[in-house]
């Protein structure tokens, strides 16, 4: 800490800082939920203190550091842990280029936030170097970033059979040791009023006596504009080649692709529709399952990772006042391809390929200009009978956020 100041103080011996801001907050998420398992419904409470310090000169310049420490207690797991503390972000930005310039050259280094191809790969979160160049309407964008001093559980990386072992381990604290390079080309409005994006990326397996060294490179296509009025729609394909060097586990060609539609009214109590259709390759026709770097779940009470699958997905999102939001989801799941589902309860002999659908309420409340509380309930209904067996329980998670910032 003592190194940071005086790396602010110098700072501010060069720059003349127009803003310095320090923040503290408290995360609080407790939730009950009922999963298959030995304990059906079971409670849990996770408390995060969080820090920031961030320093600017003008548009030229700015610094932040953020770092919390997490403490969880599961009745699952009948046990209470302090789950350490990491560094959220430690990023500086720098404008390279003259602010009248026709052209915007910004770098940003450090550990920074995961964008585009990046963010789409499930990466949020990247210590490394993101280079940013503007010229009238493209951007291009180059990044370069190691993961193996993230945390392991933020980062969720399964790609080889190196990392599900990892994942197994409490006591490994840092993400897989990866290298990601990735480059972005946007261009605005280059079709009538449409945005084109293009994307490389990849990343290389950099862990030292693997038993499955892992590498895989990406392709992106991004089509995006609006509609009419109130209306947009965003598309997206990808394609992964991915190489194994265990022989259990087949290299080759996998695909995603998403497809959405957004309408937004704000005098219409401020509502915003959102149609959404995902989907990530299986085994079978050529291609293999879909991996990408980070994984995700495939919903809310349905927590298992969105792999192999179609879902389909519509929200309605009322935001009537600055204060308070209201939100209700509805989303279907279907199996893709040939690999069965990551889920204890899915039936081994099923040859169906619809899932289930879940069903999402919400609401969010700023009750104080710095505090803010957010309920969510979420049920899972499984296709009893097609792809899971009668008996599957119902799946369900209710949560309420509360978020101070001092």
């Amino acid at each position: 800490m003592k190194k940071i100041i005086l790396l602010l103080c110098l700072l501010s011996a060069f720059l003349p800082l127009a803003a310095l801001d320090l923040g503290l907050g408290i995360d609080s998420l407790s939730q009950i939920s009922g999963i298959p398992g030995d304990i059906p419904v079971g409670f849990t409470e996770s408390l995060r203190l969080s820090a920031f310090l961030s320093a600017m000169s003008g548009r030229r310049f700015s610094f932040r550091l953020a770092g919390f420490g997490d403490y969880g207690y599961s009745s699952f797991a009948q046990e209470a842990n302090l789950l350490g503390g990491n560094l959220e972000s430690l990023e500086l930005f720098l404008l390279l280029s003259p602010e009248a310039a026709p052209q915007r050259i910004a770098l940003k280094m450090g550990r920074i936030p995961g964008e585009a191809g990046a963010k789409a790969l499930g990466l949020s979160t990247l210590d490394g170097l993101d280079l940013l160049l503007s010229v009238a309407q493209t951007d291009i964008r180059l990044v370069a970033g190691y993961t193996g001093l993230l945390r392991a559980s933020d980062a969720a990386i399964l790609l080889s059979s190196d990392d599900f072992l990892a994942s197994g381990d409490p006591s490994i604290f840092f993400a897989p040791p990866r290298l990601y390079y990735g480059l972005d080309l946007r261009f605005v409005e280059l079709l009538g009023s449409a945005d084109l994006g293009l994307g490389f990326s990849g990343q290389a397996d950099l862990r030292q006596g693997a038993l499955d060294p892992t590498n895989s490179q990406y392709l992106r296509l991004l089509l995006s504009g609006p509609l009419g009025r109130g209306l947009s729609y965003d598309l997206s394909g990808l394609l992964e080649f991915i190489q194994h060097s265990a022989q259990a586990e087949p290299s080759g060609i996998a695909a995603a692709a998403s497809a959405g539609i957004q309408w937004y009214d704000p005098a219409r109590l401020g509502s915003k529709l959102n149609l959404d259709i995902d989907w990530a390759s299986g085994s079978g026709g050529g291609l293999r399952r879909y991996a990408p770097i980070g994984t995700s779940d495939a919903g809310e009470a349905y927590a298992i990772p969105f792999a192999s699958m179609l879902r389909l997905k519509a929200a309605y999102l009322l935001a009537p006042t600055r204060d308070f939001t209201a939100a209700l989801g509805l989303t279907a799941f279907m199996r893709a391809g040939e690999d069965t589902p990551s889920d204890p309860e899915y039936l081994s002999t099923a040859t169906g390929v619809w899932l289930g659908e879940e069903g999402l309420v919400s609401l969010g409340w700023s009750v104080l200009s710095d505090l803010r509380l957010n309920l969510t309930a979420a049920a899972f209904l499984p296709a009893w009978g097609i792809t899971y067996p009668e008996t599957a329980p119902l799946r369900w998670k209710a949560a309420l956020g509360l978020r101070l910032d001092i």
